[in-house]
């Protein structure tokens, strides 16, 4: 739905003044009567002391991939419709949704303009085009590749690729530059001809046995990668005598390991390459702790140190910083990272005062520019905090126009939503925590004993991730109910540093849950929470951590729930062995078990062979379509606390239609009242 924010007109700027940004005017000829309607509506709404059902938390979104033509005149989106997914096209001069096409029941990706007036976009490895009008939509690269008869299996297989787009050609409205995929997991470089569909071959991964191209925007190469017992070889590409060349530096930098043992291990991981400069961008753990963005200059055989910080890294050894690169010169002009919120630092002027600018316009929310106009034009962008999924918003600095695009909740609902703090505690042997404590909008208006309220403790998943400031719906559910939540970046988190991840090198269940401990005491030394109605709730590690913590320290907390947790890691080992998941199996080995692999320690970390002995309320929820930790942990503990004798305080519950992440609605709103009945009656002060 398309909203402006600000409109010329005197009347507009009137009622904006009137009710700030929460007036959100819809384009019609009804214009003056529909904002009349909405200021009194919101007024109404804003006076509200009601609760919020609880779906109105899990509202989702249902617009994806928004995206400007090169020209700037028209916005395309893929809006999620019950039936289909639908191409949408907004005139951005008229304000207006133009066209909406049914194009799939299948989830679209890369949806990308190829012209002003033709875009394309990839379902299942194959490429389609369609035009802006919605006409004529077409496979543009299909899976079969090459003009041939195909007579034979041994034929069929050798040309079967999945597609996807490598660059648009800025100068040449004709082509465009695609990857391909063969079943070898060979990688080539074609260009294409978006009206005639013919290819041209550039680079053949298959005939050099290449994993991944990396080629200049003209599709001039710079580099290969082949991949090759967890190891990862960069090559640079004579073009004169057409022959690999395998890049070798003092530091072998180009040699990455990148086995399960040793991922949380590595000390550089490659990012990317940009054209025309002859770098490579690398986050290398140059401080002895923590990841820094570098480059190389593979011709002049340089390393430099591009950006620090401080406090956090820049990418780790499981994730990479986005970088931002200008569409027309390639260079870099931006960095993406996470600290306690995603950051983006600007390394051109330009763009700076550009985000300064729209920091301006709505201070205290994450602002990620997305795409922007050659003059800055027309700027899109996401603005959003842990009061909602944001709002997609089409800025023109020229006229003081802001264009509402997407938005997922009103800025009267966000007024209703919590707010989320960044805190840190010291754990009991010193250690400096970073945490995310949300209060709930009552607390505001208690005072004295009264302000203590019941706490819910969040431990992330991974276990080997982190948690981030952004609109969590069960955070804002329980805060909505009252509760106060507590979400620790506990040691074994990413992003703080090689020396944080590393501690929690097979201390899944004892250090870990120590900090995660530590968390829930700070609050009630805090005298911020209840000490009798303190609970713990997580999906996967989070689930483990909150069935291992209610059995470690029932005097700390009064009851856990867990969904998705691994229940039995021996099994669980077994399961990555079977299936030949060796970087799995490997990753477990070295992180979860540490030095530690003997039966007893595996059987000792496992709440399996545990939960008998549960003192406190423990809920155990999985998912029956769970392919990350089997639905099997889930049967196994059921089985056998049935035929011991089941322990009343541990209840084992199924979901037939999940998998590891809740993906349906009404199953998360299921959970969540689930959830906040267990530990709404399971206090010791109730």
């Amino acid at each position: 739905m398309l909203y402006m924010d600000l409109m010329g007109s005197k009347l507009a700027v009137v009622l904006s003044f009137i009710v700030g940004e929460r007036l959100k005017i819809k384009i019609s000829s009804m214009f003056a009567i529909y904002c009349l309607f909405s200021v009194i509506s919101i007024s109404v709404d804003a006076a509200s002391n009601e609760l919020l059902p609880v779906d109105t938390y899990f509202d989702r979104i249902d617009e994806f991939n928004h995206v400007m033509s090169p020209d700037g005149n028209h916005l395309a989106f893929i809006r999620d419709t019950p039936t289909t997914y639908q191409l949408s096209i907004t005139d951005l001069n008229k304000f207006d949704v133009i066209h909406e096409t049914a194009i799939s029941g299948k989830y679209p990706q890369e949806l990308k303009w190829l012209s002003n007036r033709v875009l394309m976009f990839r379902i299942d490895g194959k490429i389609y085009a369609i035009n802006r009008d919605g006409t004529d939509i077409r496979v543009l690269i299909d899976h079969i590749y090459g003009d041939k008869e195909i007579k034979y299996i041994s034929q069929l297989r050798k040309n079967i690729k999945w597609w996807s787009l490598e660059d648009i050609l800025r100068d040449d409205d004709e082509h465009i530059l695609v990857r391909s995929t063969s079943v070898d997991l060979y990688e080539s470089i074609h260009k294409i001809n978006i009206f005639s569909g013919e290819k041209i071959d550039l680079y053949d991964g298959d005939k050099y046995k290449v994993n991944k191209w990396i080629v200049g925007s003209k599709g001039e190469t710079a580099l290969a990668i082949k991949y090759k017992k967890d190891r990862s070889t960069f090559y640079h590409f004579d073009e004169d005598d057409q022959k690999l060349i395998k890049m070798i530096d003092k530091n072998n930098r180009f040699i990455f390991d990148n086995s399960g043992k040793n991922h949380l291990k590595k000390r550089a991981k490659f990012v990317a390459v940009t054209s025309n400069e002859n770098k490579i961008y690398l986050t290398e753990n140059v401080t002895g702790d923590r990841f820094s963005l570098s480059y190389y200059d593979y011709e002049k055989d340089k390393i430099k140190l591009i950006y620090d910080d401080p406090k956090y890294d820049i990418g780790d050894s499981d994730s990479a910083p986005r970088l931002i690169v200008d569409p027309e010169s390639k260079k870099l002009i931006g960095i993406r990272y996470t600290r306690d919120r995603e950051e983006t630092v600007w390394l051109d002027e330009r763009y700076k005062k550009v985000q300064d600018e729209i920091d301006k316009i709505y201070p205290g929310k994450i602002n990620s520019i997305i795409q922007w106009g050659s003059d800055f034009e027309r700027i899109l962008f996401r603005s959003y905090d842990e009061k909602s999924f944001g709002r997609k918003i089409i800025y023109i600095p020229e006229k003081g126009q802001r264009i509402v695009q997407m938005a997922h909740h009103s800025l009267a609902l966000q007024e209703k939503m919590a707010e989320t703090k960044v805190i840190s505690y010291k754990t009991s042997d010193g250690k400096e925590i970073e945490a995310y404590l949300t209060l709930p909008t009552v607390a505001k208006k208690m005072k004295g004993a009264a302000k203590k309220m019941p706490l819910i403790v969040m431990p992330h998943g991974g276990p080997f991730d982190r948690s981030v400031l952004g609109y969590d719906p069960y955070t804002q559910y329980f805060a909505s109910r009252g509760y106060a939540v507590i979400e620790p970046n506990f040691r074994g988190s990413t992003g703080y540093g090689y020396k944080h991840l590393s501690s929690g090198r097979g201390a899944i269940h004892n250090l870990m849950l120590e900090d995660i401990a530590d968390s829930a005491r700070w609050a009630i030394s805090e005298e911020l929470v209840d000490k009798d109605s303190v609970y713990i709730f997580g999906f996967s590690y989070g689930g483990y951590a909150a069935i291992m913590s209610a059995l470690k320290y029932p005097d700390l907390y009064s009851s856990a729930f867990s969904y998705g947790a691994p229940l039995n890691i021996k099994k669980q080992m077994k399961w990555y062995k079977k299936n030949d998941f060796h970087f799995a199996y490997e990753y477990w080995d070295e992180m979860v078990l540490g030095s530690s692999s003997s039966a007893a320690f595996v059987k000792d970390i496992s709440p399996y062979y545990q939960l008998e002995r549960a003192t406190i309320p423990i809920h155990i929820y999985h998912g029956e379509k769970d392919e990350t930790i089997p639905v099997e942990h889930a049967k196994d503990l059921k089985k056998k606390l049935k035929k011991n004798g089941s322990n009343k305080n541990v209840k084992v519950t199924l979901i037939k239609s999940e998998g590891h992440t809740m993906r349906i609605k009404s199953n998360e709103i299921y959970l969540a009242e689930k959830i906040h009945k267990a530990f709404s009656t399971a206090g010791k002060s109730n």
